[in-house]
């Protein structure tokens, strides 16, 4: 993305996580939506995927009660961009 002046843009890029399915549906469904429409690049994470995914979102399935799968997917993430 470039700005109006033709400098190069940096996408603002938000990560959802909940346990419960929370990316996937109720208030953390909401959240990334509202990012995504926002202009935000989204991944969402929870055990299991929405079936209604938009343009702007992805998703990993990640159960974040399991620590160590959590923390494999936690730095296969953060080796695209720094988050915290």
């Amino acid at each position: 993305m470039t700005t109006g002046d033709g400098r190069e843009q940096v996408q603002r890029h938000g990560k959802v996580a909940g346990t419960g399915h929370r990316a996937s549906r109720g208030i953390g469904r909401a959240i990334m939506r509202s990012l995504a429409e926002d202009d935000y690049r989204v991944t969402g994470l929870a055990r299991k995927r929405p079936a209604d995914l938009r343009d702007g979102e992805e998703f990993h399935c990640v159960d974040l009660t399991d620590f160590e799968s959590t923390r494999a997917m936690i730095t296969e993430l953060a080796a695209e961009q720094t988050f915290y």
